[in-house]
């Protein structure tokens, strides 16, 4: 097995297990990208707000972060179903995490957990 299937079976199992908690009726690796996007659009709002970009608009980072959410929730419908999805604003980790201590008091075992404990939803599965 290459680098490559290597990389496409962690996508796999990746959305397989979002799609366990979420139920989305999307394909495990379609959810992966779609989440990938939101989580690198947001990402790119942390580090230019951090770098100063906004010092004089604030609003628009609320505006694209409002926008990134909206886009989430389509998704996994997260609110509705009371998963505290956490939007992360330091751009020295991921943006896209479900809250420690829910997926704590599920037993979610993942290898795609932060150092806090919280399931990333839009990890880098590359090598």
């Amino acid at each position: 097995m290459n680098k490559r299937d290597r990389m496409k079976e962690r996508i796999k199992e990746h959305g397989a297990q979002l799609n366990e908690i979420f139920h989305t009726k999307l394909d495990d690796a379609a959810l992966v990208k779609k989440l990938r996007g939101i989580e690198k659009s947001i990402y790119a709002v942390a580090l230019d707000y951090c770098n100063g970009l906004y010092n004089s608009k604030p609003e628009v980072v609320d505006e694209k972060i409002k926008a990134a959410e909206d886009k989430l929730e389509a998704l996994l419908k997260f609110k509705e179903q009371k998963i505290p999805v956490v939007i992360n604003m330091d751009p020295r980790g991921y943006a896209l995490k479900i809250d420690e201590a829910w997926v704590g008091e599920h037993k979610i075992v993942s290898p795609n957990k932060d150092f806090g404990g919280y399931l990333l939803l839009a990890p880098d599965l590359s090598e």
